[in-house]
């Protein structure tokens, strides 16, 4: 079993903490720590831009003032239950540099039903990105279709 602990991107690069049940009868869980540069499903990146009202609701803020936030990280503990605390950067007009918010930690008794899904909704996709289920490069340079069969015919298999 996974139990994400904190994740971390720029949009670039991800970085993802996580337990991992051992192999091992009565051994302690292993921490382990990814680090890629590959790109997460499109579906990864919409679950943490869901986490935008989350962010509004635990900070009092008014409404759709983080529509344009780029949520960065969410850091989570567990123990009787888990908490969390959600990281992002947001535009401003007067200031070349972003404001960096962080919200409190909260325990999930304190969020809503749909607020509460949309933190279990990260975590499942960054436990897929773990499992490596990620955005697929194109394998070919060429494509096949505009390939002539000479050029084909010249790959060769080693």
């Amino acid at each position: 079993m996974i139990e994400i602990k904190k994740i971390k991107t720029d949009g670039e690069k991800w970085r993802i903490e996580y337990s991992q049940t051992s192999r091992t009868k009565d051994a302690p869980p292993d921490m382990l720590s990814l680090e890629s540069f590959e790109a997460a499903l499109s579906s990864f990146s919409q679950a943490l831009r869901g986490l935008r009202g989350v962010v509004e609701k635990i900070c009092s803020l008014p409404e759709g003032y983080c529509e344009a936030m780029d949520i960065r990280g969410v850091s989570l503990s567990y123990n009787e239950s888990m908490g969390v605390t959600i990281s992002g950067l947001r535009p401003l007009q007067a200031c070349p540099a972003p404001l960096v918010l962080n919200t409190p930690h909260v325990l999930e008794e304190m969020l809503t039903h749909d607020e509460l899904g949309a933190v279990l909704t990260v975590l499942r996709e960054a436990e897929k990105y773990v499992r490596g289920e990620r955005l697929q490069a194109s394998l070919f340079e060429v494509e096949f279709e505009s390939a002539s069969i000479q050029e084909v015919e010249s790959v060769t298999l080693r």
